[in-house]
C-alpha cells in the first residue's frame, strides 16, 4: 500500500494530461444523491479505492465515513491536486492492471466509468481488460459501484453540440464507443461482470445527464408500468430534466421523450448512465443499498420514495442546507418527516388528458379540486410554505387529494390564493403553447389568455394584478433556480410576460419545439388572413346591398320617365353580372377534364 500523502506511480501515468479540465474532456459526475449513495456504500468498510476522476467532494464524503481511502488516477497533475488536498488518501498513478501492490479493497468506486482507467502511455486495454483490473482488486466480501454510459442516452438524442467529436482534446479516443467488448447494453454489462466472477446485486438508471445523476431509479421499477412509482417518478425526471437542460439549446425537448418512455416501460433504455453494484460470485449475504427512487437536491437534500405494499413511503436521507435566501425565497431547511403516501398520477399528465379530449366536464372538476385543495392550506386568504409554489407538473393527485413532491423553495411572505393559482395554471398554460399540446381553446391564445381561461373554468375570476403577481413569482422561482442576477431576472420576467404562438420554449430551446412555433405562428397569420378575406367579403356583400336598397328608393320616389330609366339601368346592370357569372361558369366547366 502506497504512503498517504504522496503519489506512487505505477506505470502508464500520462504525464501533460488533466482529466479535470471540462473543456479537454467529458465533465465529472457528481451531485449529493451519488454521494449519498456512495457513502452508504462505505460505511462499515475498511478500504477504499476510487478508481478514476471523481468530484472532490465524493472524497471528502468518503473519508468522513472513517474508512481508509485509495485513489487511483492517470494523470499525473490530478494525482498531486488530490495529494495535497487529502493528505490523508494513498494516491495511485497510472493503470489499473499496474495496481498489483494494493488492495483487496472492500469497496471500488468507479462512478466515472471505465473509460478514463485507461492510458495512452501504454498498451491500449479494452474495457473488459479493465473491469477484469477493478475486479481483481475486490476483496472476497467487497462491492464494486461501477457507472457506465449508455450509448443510447437520452443525451444523444437531445443535446445539440455541433463538432463536439472534434473539439475535446479526448479525440484521440473517439473509437471506444465502437469496441466489439464495451457492453452496449445493462444486461450485456451484467453479463460481463459475471464473466468475471462477480454477481450485480442491484442496478440503477441515473438522470438526467452523464454528469449529474441527481435522480436514481431502480431498474426494476422502471420497466414496471404499473408501478406506484410513476408519477413521483415523472415528477422527479420532470424536474431534475428542467433545471440539466435549462437555457440549452437542445434538438428537442428531452420531457415529452421520457414521459413517453415511462407509459412503455423504458426509462432504463434512455438513462445516460447505468450504476451497477455488485460483488463476488461466491460471496453470500453482502448488503448493499437498495433503494427504489433516490432524488438529490444541490442544496444537499436527498429524499427516497420507496414502494410498499401498493404504497410510497417518503424518507429523508440527507437534510438541506440551512439559511439558503434568494431575493424573495429562502431554501426549504426542513423537508418535513418519513410519511406513508398514497399512489396516484402526475395532475399535469391528468389535465393533459382531460385537454386532449376536450373534456372540459372533467377539466373543470380537476381543477375546483386542485382550487380547493389551495385554500385548505390558506390562512386568512393567503398561502405560506412550500405549498405555495407547488405547480401542477410536481402534484400528485390521488382518491384523497393531492400532495406535493418535495420542495426546495418557499417564499418568505404568505401569498394570495388567486396568486398561487394563477402562478400554477400559467405555468401549464405555457407548457400548453410551447409543447404543442392540443387543447378545446383557441390555438392563437396567448399563455396569459389561457390562464384566465383556465381559472374560469376552475371557477375563479382573476383580479388586475393578479397574473402580474403570478409572473413576478414565477420569476423569483427561476432566478433563485438559476442563480441569476436582478438583470437577468428582469430579462426573464419580460420574456415570461410575451409567452405566446410564436414562442419556442420557456425553460428549453428546442429545434423541434421551434419548428412547431414556426407552425404555429404560420397559422396564425393564414388564420388572420382568412378572416381578413372573409371580414372583406363581408363588407362587399354589405355595400352590394346597401347600393340595390338605394336604388330601390330612388325608382320608388322618381318621375314616372325617371322610374323607366332607373329600371332600365338596373336592368342592365343585372343582365351584365349574370353573364359575368355564366361565361366564367362555362370557362370553368371547359377547363375541368373529362369525366
Amino acid at each position: 500500500m502506497a504512503e498517504p500523502g504522496r503519489v506512487r506511480q505505477v506505470g502508464g501515468e500520462m504525464y501533460s494530461w488533466t482529466d479535470w479540465d471540462p473543456e479537454r474532456g467529458p465533465r465529472i459526475p457528481g451531485g449529493t444523491a451519488l454521494l449519498r449513495l456512495m457513502s452508504e456504500l462505505a460505511t462499515g468498510r475498511s478500504a477504499v479505492l476510487v478508481a478514476g476522476p471523481h468530484d472532490p467532494a465524493l472524497l471528502r464524503a468518503l473519508i468522513r465515513t472513517g474508512a481508509a481511502v485509495s485513489c487511483l488516477v492517470r494523470a499525473v497533475p490530478d494525482a498531486e491536486r488530490i495529494a495535497a488536498e487529502f493528505p490523508d488518501v494513498t494516491v495511485w498513478c497510472g493503470v489499473v492492471s499496474k495496481v498489483d501492490h494494493g488492495g483487496p479493497f472492500d469497496l471500488i468506486i468507479a462512478a466515472d466509468g471505465l473509460d478514463r482507467l485507461a492510458s495512452t502511455e501504454g498498451d491500449q486495454q479494452s474495457p473488459d481488460d479493465l473491469l477484469h483490473g477493478l475486479a481483481g482488486l475486490l476483496a472476497p466480501r467487497g462491492v464494486l459501484a461501477l457507472t457506465h454510459p449508455n450509448l443510447l442516452g437520452l443525451q444523444h438524442l437531445v443535446e445539440l453540440e455541433p463538432g463536439r467529436q472534434y473539439r475535446s482534446d479526448t479525440a484521440w479516443y473517439p473509437v471506444s464507443e465502437h469496441d466489439d467488448l464495451r457492453p452496449a447494453s445493462l444486461a450485456e454489462l451484467r453479463a460481463r461482470m459475471r464473466a468475471h466472477g462477480l454477481e450485480p446485486a442491484w442496478g440503477y438508471g441515473a438522470f438526467p445527464a452523464a454528469h449529474r445523476p441527481d435522480v436514481l431509479v431502480a431498474d426494476r421499477v422502471t420497466g414496471d408500468t404499473g408501478s406506484p412509482l410513476r408519477a413521483p417518478l415523472a415528477a422527479a425526471l420532470f424536474a431534475a430534466l428542467t433545471d440539466a437542460y435549462a437555457g440549452t439549446a437542445v434538438l428537442q425537448d428531452p420531457r415529452p421523450l421520457l414521459e413517453r418512455a415511462l407509459r412503455v416501460g423504458a426509462v432504463a433504455t434512455l438513462a445516460p448512465r447505468w450504476l451497477v453494484l455488485a460483488h463476488p460470485a461466491d460471496a453470500e449475504g453482502v448488503a448493499v443499498p437498495r433503494h427504489d427512487l433516490v432524488v438529490g437536491h444541490e442544496d444537499g437534500y436527498v429524499y427516497e420514495i420507496a414502494a410498499t405494499d401498493r404504497r410510497l413511503r417518503l424518507s429523508v436521507l440527507a437534510p438541506a442546507t440551512a439559511g439558503r435566501q434568494r431575493g424573495a425565497l429562502r431554501g426549504v431547511a426542513d423537508p418535513g418527516p418519513v410519511a406513508d403516501l398514497a399512489p396516484g398520477r402526475v395532475f399535469e399528465e391528468q389535465l393533459l388528458g382531460l385537454c386532449a379530449r376536450h373534456d372540459l366536464v372533467g377539466l373543470r372538476a380537476a381543477l375546483a379540486g386542485y382550487v380547493s385543495w389551495v385554500q385548505d392550506h390558506a390562512v386568512d386568504g393567503r398561502v405560506s410554505g412550500p405549498v405555495a409554489l407547488a405547480g401542477t407538473y410536481d402534484l400528485v393527485a390521488t382518491d384523497a387529494g393531492f400532495w406535493p413532491m418535495p420542495a426546495r423553495w418557499e417564499p418568505i411572505d404568505a401569498v394570495p390564493v388567486d396568486v398561487v393559482v394563477a402562478r400554477a395554471l400559467w405555468g401549464f398554460a405555457a407548457r400548453l403553447i410551447t409543447m404543442n399540446r392540443p387543447h378545446p381553446w383557441d390555438l392563437t391564445a396567448s399563455a396569459a389568455e389561457l390562464t384566465v381561461g383556465l381559472a374560469a373554468t376552475a371557477g375563479r375570476t382573476l383580479r388586475d394584478g393578479d397574473l402580474d403577481a403570478a409572473l413576478d413569482l414565477e420569476a423569483a422561482v427561476r432566478a433563485a433556480e438559476e442563480d441569476l442576477t436582478p438583470g437577468e431576472a428582469a430579462e426573464r420576467r419580460a420574456a415570461l410576460a410575451e409567452v405566446r404562438t410564436e414562442t419556442a420554449g420557456v425553460d428549453l430551446r428546442g429545434y423541434r419545439e421551434l419548428a412547431d412555433a414556426r407552425w404555429r405562428e404560420e397559422y396564425d397569420v393564414t388564420h388572420l388572413r382568412e378572416l381578413m378575406e372573409w371580414t372583406e367579403q363581408t363588407i362587399r356583400g354589405r355595400d352590394r346591398a346597401l347600393s340595390l336598397l338605394d336604388q330601390e328608393m330612388q325608382l320608388y320616389r322618381g318621375t314616372k320617365t325617371a322610374r323607366l330609366v332607373q329600371f332600365i339601368k338596373i336592368a342592365y346592370r343585372r343582365a351584365r353580372y349574370d353573364l359575368n357569372e355564366l361565361s366564367s361558369k362555362v370557362r370553368r366547366t371547359r377547363g375541368r377534364p373529362a369525366e
